[in-house]
């Protein structure tokens, strides 16, 4: 973790946003569990449903299962996550009413836990480029700070 980072979690509630099911762990366990033990509980938002590739029922609740259970172990309570559900692959592009719609959400979840930064974990994959895009909107619409999970 950086030390921009580590300082953010003593100074600001995050909503860290998540592309994908696994990512709570691989992307952004250290900086979850900073915040948790600077008595700053993240938001821990996550945008697809792990379904993939066949959009898979049983696959995503299990997956979502995964990331309660992970969250939980790094110290996140149950009612401080959000799996928004959406099907891997198909998150929405840029500019689109759907996208719009996700700004909206994470605009209102940040307002509601009082969050000033938002945190991304970046990658290649197009879900990838529509959480940060949407991150981008939400900093430029409501002034909170964007950091990147690289």
């Amino acid at each position: 973790m950086t030390p921009e980072l580590a300082l953010l979690t003593r100074q600001e509630n995050l909503l860290i946003l998540l592309t994908h099911p696994g990512e709570e762990v691989t992307r952004g366990a250290a900086l979850i569990a900073q915040a948790c033990r600077q008595a700053r509980t993240p938001l821990v938002v996550v945008l697809t449903d792990g379904s993939a590739p066949d959009g898979d029922q049983a696959r995503a609740e299990a997956k979502a299962a995964d990331v309660r259970k992970a969250a939980r172990a790094l110290g996140v309570p149950e009612h401080r996550v959000f799996l928004l559900g959406l099907l891997e692959g198909q998150a929405p592009a840029t500019g689109t009413p759907l996208h719009r719609k996700l700004v909206a959400a994470l605009i209102f979840l940040m307002w509601s836990r009082d969050c000033g930064v938002i945190a991304v974990a970046r990658g290649p994959s197009p879900d990838h480029a529509s959480a940060w895009s949407a991150a981008e909107a939400v900093a430029a619409e409501s002034g909170v700070r964007l950091v990147a999970l690289d």
